[in-house]
Formats: C-alpha cells, sequence, structure tokens
C-alpha cells in the first residue's frame, strides 16, 4: 500500500491493517531470509511511522500524546524485537510459525461461528461428557477419563455400567455409582450458563448424553436428557419416584421406604433402551435445525451418536477436543474445550 492511501485511513483502520500486515510478515518470514525487505517497509515506512502521522495532517507537533509515547517505546524495543523474533524463526522455524498460524486460525473461526449462531434460527446442541469436564466431571474414552483407569471392583468401569451388572451386582454398582457418577460438588461451567443465556434469545435445544444435571442448574429448560439423571429415581417395584437427596439419605443399596423395592437410577445402563419419547423430541428436534452444534463428544456411543444423521439444516459445528471423522460436510471444526470455546462468544 502506498504511503499517501495509509494516511488517509482513520486511526481504528490504520490500527487493524497494521495487525493484519504484520502477521502476514511473519507468515511470509517463514519461506525467505530477507528480513529487510519485511520488516523495515512494514516498521518504518508504511507501519509505525505513518500510523503517527495524525489523521487531520497537521505535523507532527499535533500527535497526540499516547501515540508519542507508543513511538518512543517502538524505537527503543524495535531492535530487540526483531532479533528475538529471528531468533525464534532460527531455532524453531516449524513451531513458531504453527503457534502464529493457529492463532491467527483460531480467531477466524470463533467469528465464524459468532456469525453462524447469529444468523440462525433453530439451533439444536448435541453435548457430551466433555462439556461438564470443566466443572470437574471426568468423562469416559479421553486418555484421562474413567473408562481409561485401573478399576478397583474387579470389573471395568464400563461393564459395571451395564444394565447385567447392575442387578447381577447391585451392592458393588451402587459403591461405583456413589463414588464414580455422583459428584454433588459440580457446578454449571461457562458452557452451561453461555447456553442457558442463549436460550433467552434464540430457538435452541440442548440434546445431552450427560447425566448430571447441570444445564437445568445453570438455567437451560429445553433440554432433552437422552441417558436420563441422576437427580431422577425410582422404586422397580411400586414406581414411586425419588430425588437424588433422597438417595444420598438412604443406605448405600437404596431400598423404596414404602414397599422395600429396589430403587434404580433413572440412567440409561447399557444395554437398555433410550426412552423413546425423549428420542422422538430429540430426532424431532435436530431434523428440524439450520444449525447443529456437536460438543464434547467421541460420538461412540449408539444410538445417540446416530441421531447426527437426522440433521438436515445448513450449517453442522463440531467443538472438541480431539478431531470427529464425520461422514456429513461440517461446516465448522474447532479443537478446543467447549467452556473456553463459548467464552469468546458474545449473546
Amino acid at each position: 500500500m502506498k504511503e499517501e492511501k495509509f494516511s488517509s485511513l482513520t486511526e481504528p483502520s490504520r490500527l487493524s491493517l497494521f495487525k493484519n500486515e504484520f502477521f502476514s510478515a511473519i507468515l511470509v518470514r517463514s519461506y525467505t531470509n530477507d528480513w529487510a525487505s519485511i520488516f523495515k517497509p512494514l516498521f518504518l515506512k508504511e507501519g509505525f511511522m505513518t500510523l503517527l502521522q495524525p489523521v487531520t495532517k497537521k505535523g507532527v507537533k499535533h500527535i497526540s500524546g499516547k501515540y508519542l509515547i507508543f513511538f518512543i517505546f517502538f524505537l527503543l524495543l524495535k531492535n530487540l524485537f526483531l532479533e528475538i523474533i529471528k531468533a525464534l524463526f532460527n531455532h524453531g522455524n516449524t513451531l513458531f510459525l504453527k503457534f502464529f498460524i493457529i492463532f491467527i486460525a483460531m480467531d477466524e473461526k470463533i467469528k465464524t461461528l459468532q456469525e453462524l449462531i447469529d444468523t440462525s434460527k433453530k439451533i439444536v446442541f448435541f453435548g457430551g461428557a466433555g462439556v461438564s469436564t470443566e466443572s470437574g466431571i471426568k468423562d469416559f474414552r479421553s486418555k484421562d477419563g474413567l473408562y481409561q483407569l485401573q478399576s478397583k471392583y474387579g470389573y471395568p468401569y464400563e461393564e459395571m455400567l451395564s444394565s447385567t451388572y447392575f442387578y447381577r451386582n447391585t451392592d458393588t454398582f451402587y459403591n461405583f455409582y456413589r463414588e464414580m457418577m455422583i459428584n454433588t460438588s459440580a457446578k454449571p461451567n461457562y458452557a452451561h450458563m453461555y447456553l442457558a443465556k442463549l436460550e433467552k434469545c434464540k430457538q435452541l435445544t440442548i440434546i445431552t448424553q450427560n447425566i448430571d444435571g447441570l444445564h437445568q442448574m445453570a438455567g437451560s429448560r429445553n433440554v432433552l436428557e437422552l441417558h436420563g439423571s441422576i437427580h431422577r429415581n425410582f422404586c422397580l417395584k411400586c414406581h414411586s419416584h425419588y430425588s437424588l437427596e433422597d438417595i444420598l439419605k438412604l443406605d448405600s443399596t437404596p431400598r423404596c421406604p414404602k414397599c422395600g423395592g429396589l430403587i434404580k437410577p433413572d440412567v440409561t445402563l447399557y444395554e437398555e433402551q433410550l426412552n423413546q419419547d425423549v428420542l422422538r423430541e430429540a430426532i424431532k428436534a435436530i431434523s428440524e435445525a439450520d444449525l447443529m452444534i456437536i460438543a464434547g463428544t467421541s460420538l461412540r456411543v449408539y444410538p445417540a451418536s446416530g441421531l447426527v444423521y437426522y440433521f438436515r439444516g445448513k450449517h453442522l459445528v463440531v467443538i472438541n477436543k480431539e478431531p470427529l471423522c464425520l461422514a456429513e460436510q461440517v461446516s465448522l471444526e474447532i479443537n478446543a474445550p467447549v467452556g473456553e470455546t463459548f467464552k469468546k462468544l458474545k449473546i
């Protein structure tokens, strides 16, 4: 850009342009060693020096104090800064380049996600265990997940979450369930809070595979719990219902105070069917949505994972620490924690 054209821009436009040209220069540096041709024009001719020229073109004496201080600070640190950049590239070119590419790409992805949310009419959020990890609740299949831990009960934890194990080893099941599946100290994290706020201004349906009830605790109302909830329990004999607080007051293996029947958590264990009413509502919401956000899930648990294929909307977004292999066309994928991602968005 010519100096005259640059000088005609407003101050915010100059700063924005400088930022973009600076990052462009960093990326170009990975393919050339001609530092002078990159940084001299950027910093001395069309960068800071021109940036310091007042928009009114009244001369250097009319430069505001903040710009003058900024200019002096730049002169003192310019050479040191360039030497640091050179050293980083010379000794870790690939790593440094990767850092800047990720930084810039993430910023663009957040902007895209914000735009998709703002322009969508019907949104479905399909969440898994990764949504609650930022609340201190372990997920299942990640490298630090529950299924990777050495079981102290003599059976793999995944097997202990089956219907067969529940009925054959009820006492041991409840010891495990109380220790590993109930976390009364867990509180909603930013992902839950953001969705609760979004529900107030958007037509949003939350479909969760989690049983912790944190979405409702955050204030969300339109929540479909595919796998039930630890907050609901029922007697297998007389069908009386009990809250989590009721269960915690009873013995390790809770029995109904009314009839003595065994109380079972209203959670879907392996080998059990999903609640068909909830499943139908989930399919309806997904098929009518124009934006679907899949977050914090490996999509390895069937039939919940199969719900993705009912989506016929415009944009499919994935927010997950690990990349997902989806046959469906993904509009945007962000490999980062869900709450951390939502913190960068506005309602």
